[in-house]
């Protein structure tokens, strides 16, 4: 893949306001569940960190979708990728320093049991 001009935030903000992008567009929920459009801050910040460079922008990424729409659940993937983790700690592979997040993952599974039939 051919490396990407370097662009600032501020014209990758520019591109993606040009293009209809704008703050109103967005909700944020707020812990109790209330909602609200973002503020021109937070609308800037998801565009920075998590937009496509604009040079990207008119590519075909339908396959984005499309995939998603094959993948399984986010939590059934998680789920998936902790067994995997016991299963390599449990066969001897270090797991690192991080891998102790597993212990208090298999403990919380342990304690609050996942009803049958789920």
């Amino acid at each position: 893949m051919k490396k990407l001009r370097e662009i600032s935030n501020e014209e990758k903000i520019n591109f993606y306001w040009n293009t209809g992008e704008r703050p109103e567009n967005y909700t944020h929920v707020e812990g109790d569940g209330t909602e609200r459009p973002f503020t021109r801050e937070e609308w800037e910040d998801i565009i920075i960190e998590h937009k496509l460079h604009p040079d990207l922008y008119d590519k075909d990424l339908s396959y984005i979708g499309k995939r998603r729409e094959q993948y399984p659940d986010e939590t059934e993937q998680i789920g998936v990728i902790w067994k995997i983790l016991e299963h390599l700690r449990d066969n001897g592979t270090d797991l690192g320093p991080e891998g102790e997040m597993l212990d208090d993952i298999l403990h919380i599974k342990n304690t609050i049991k996942k009803p049958l039939g789920l």
